[in-house]
């Protein structure tokens, strides 16, 4: 079992560094493999900045994880399983990015969280990801490709004002769309038949995707 005064020493000790955060389990598509890689590449240039991931209680003998078990054991990647949803906001709120360049997101809640933080966001440019990234707003949009994810991260990092601006305008759009008001007010418009405008939030392709699921 893991030592309490222990884990809130490690915690306080991240908070006061530069990092990158990754939110998400470790298995294919979810985007740990990429980051890892541009963090390497990251790593030979810049000796400051650590990257903290964030993630479920994972089996070490699984082929994925021993796949990328010596990148893991880099002593800047610290690794942190089942925390706490107050230490997961903490870490949130002082990243200096999000980082998940994942290709199996379905619904973009790691996004939204990040977003609430005034944190900004790496994702692949996804149609998921569009529905709740502008890219070169509140985030970077990249390809799904090792270098994307590098040259990504050097942009926020080297410019911190860039990223405090990108920050403020997802918290903006987080206080627009996603705070509890907003929600509970279109949902008391959707029962009472009023239904509010969310298709222009929603790119055309993943639109299109719906009408495909229902013919």
């Amino acid at each position: 079992p893991r030592d309490p005064s222990q884990e809130k020493a490690h915690i306080a000790e991240l908070l006061s560094y530069r990092y990158i955060l990754f939110i998400g389990r470790l298995v294919p598509g979810k985007g740990s493999t990429l980051l890892l890689d541009a963090f390497h590449q990251l790593s030979t240039k810049d000796h400051n900045t650590k990257l903290v991931m964030i993630c479920p209680s994972y089996d070490s003998t699984n082929p994925f994880v021993q796949s990328i078990q010596e990148r893991l054991d880099n002593p800047r990647v610290h690794l942190l399983q089942d925390v706490s949803q107050p230490i997961k906001t903490a870490l949130l709120e002082e990243a200096r990015v999000l980082c998940v360049p994942s290709s199996k997101e379905s619904l973009g809640g790691v996004y939204i969280e990040a977003m609430a933080t005034s944190t900004p966001i790496i994702a692949l440019d996804r149609p998921v990801s569009r529905c709740v990234i502008e890219h070169n707003k509140n985030g970077l949009l990249i390809a799904n490709d090792k270098n994307s994810v590098f040259e990504a991260l050097q942009t926020l990092l080297q410019n911190e004002n860039l990223a405090e601006e990108m920050g403020c305008y997802g918290k903006d759009i987080f206080n627009k769309r996603y705070s509890w008001h907003t929600v509970t007010q279109n949902m008391l418009k959707v029962y009472a038949g009023d239904y509010p405008d969310i298709d222009r939030h929603i790119p055309s392709d993943v639109t299109m995707q719906r009408v495909a699921t229902k013919m």
